[in-house]
């Protein structure tokens, strides 16, 4: 992401998939599905050990890997990670997660949370899949606790969360 200076003390000014502070554990890897959505929470695949890939919601016992990360170099506007059979040349070489720490992430909309509440990986399967929600269900571990409610519109909520994710 390309700004005009190199400090960002506004969070409200930045996306999805942006991290805010610097102490925070972030995780590199080659190996990610297409389409890794920007912003959304990633997992393990179960099918291919080690790899990244979109949130399989409860179809699939999953492990949360963390936030998919925005890269400096990517637009701002960017959702999802260059498809590498429409652009192989634009695939980066690894993406990051952020596992715990601060970060900006895609939210489910319509629901009205305060800060202090516990978030967890929305497993609805639908557009919702992967976002961060407060809606507890049965099964699925909380991954950290709402900072607060960066933007509440339907189109675009995000919220900034600490997240502590634990390792597999």
């Amino acid at each position: 992401m390309a700004f005009n200076t190199q400090f960002l003390p506004d969070p409200t000014r930045v996306g999805a998939g942006a991290t805010f502070g610097n102490n925070n554990t972030i995780i590199s890897s080659s190996d990610y599905e297409d389409g890794l959505s920007i912003g959304k929470i990633a997992n393990w695949s179960i099918a291919t050990p080690g790899q990244l890939e979109n949130y399989a919601g409860q179809s699939l016992p999953v492990h949360p890997a963390g936030l998919v990360l925005n890269s400096q170099s990517y637009p701002v506007d960017i959702d999802d990670i260059s498809d590498a059979n429409f652009a192989p040349n634009l695939r980066p070489s690894f993406v990051e997660v952020l596992t715990s720490g601060i970060g900006n992430a895609k939210a489910v909309s319509g629901l009205n949370p305060t800060p202090g509440e516990s978030v967890y990986p929305s497993v609805a399967d639908n557009i919702f899949k992967g976002l961060v929600t407060t809606n507890v269900v049965a099964g699925v571990q909380s991954i950290g606790i709402l900072l607060e409610v960066i933007e509440a519109a339907a189109s675009k909520a995000v919220w900034q969360v600490q997240f502590n994710i634990s390792p597999i």
